[in-house]
């Protein structure tokens, strides 16, 4: 519950609820790509993935792992290891920024990308002090691509959640994983350049 400048409270969502309103989608579509963001618990997640991998075992799988919201208020401040990893290796992608994969490393103990058991690793590097901004893409424990951006000043919200979502969509539309990458990153640009507040402007996105 909560508008682009305050949180204010949140009921989760039951993994049983969850796969229930997903599986009349599987009965109609063939679902290309899915992006996931905040869920209760890894043990939610880890029964979501296990359904997706049933019934769309062709899906690309894009986790957004959000520890914390805008505002500040912490989802969670801890995970377990083992169920994480189980979490990691039935994903093809994972989109943290500099502080969830501060976190990520602590409760997994590795201290390399290649350590990860995921095929592709995005960090985003929006929670740097830097002029520009770095997003890398590693696969296979590899850096296959960058972006390097002017950091622009502003405040908007929800950038991260964007970009996971418009990297899913680039997947659902038959890009590479570096093409959906680069159009991802181009995308959530133009939004933080339209935002005049905290919200930003999907209308004035020209591609």
């Amino acid at each position: 519950f909560q508008n682009e400048k305050t949180f204010h409270g949140l009921e989760w969502i039951k993994a049983e609820t969850i796969i229930r309103q997903l599986a009349p989608l599987f009965e109609q579509h063939k679902i290309q790509a899915i992006k996931i963001g905040i869920v209760e618990n890894l043990e939610t997640l880890l029964e979501i993935i296990n359904y997706l991998k049933m019934n769309s075992p062709e899906s690309f799988i894009v986790w957004d792992p959000v520890l914390s919201a805008s505002s500040g208020f912490v989802f969670h401040d801890v995970l377990n290891r083992q169920q994480l990893l189980d979490v990691l290796k039935d994903i093809d992608c994972i989109t943290p920024n500099l502080e969830e994969y501060a976190q990520l490393k602590s409760w997994t103990n590795f201290e390399k990308i290649e350590d990860f058991p995921i095929p592709n690793f995005i960090i985003k590097g929006g929670h740097s002090n830097t002029a520009n901004v770095q997003d890398n893409l590693y696969t296979n424990g590899v850096l296959v691509h960058t972006t390097n951006q002017k950091r622009l000043n502003s405040t908007a919200h929800g950038t991260g959640c964007v970009f996971s979502s418009a990297l899913a969509s680039g997947i659902a539309t038959n890009q590479s994983i570096s093409d959906a990458f680069e159009a991802a990153n181009k995308y959530v640009y133009q939004l933080i350049e339209s935002a005049t507040n905290e919200l930003g402007n999907h209308h004035l996105i020209k591609s």
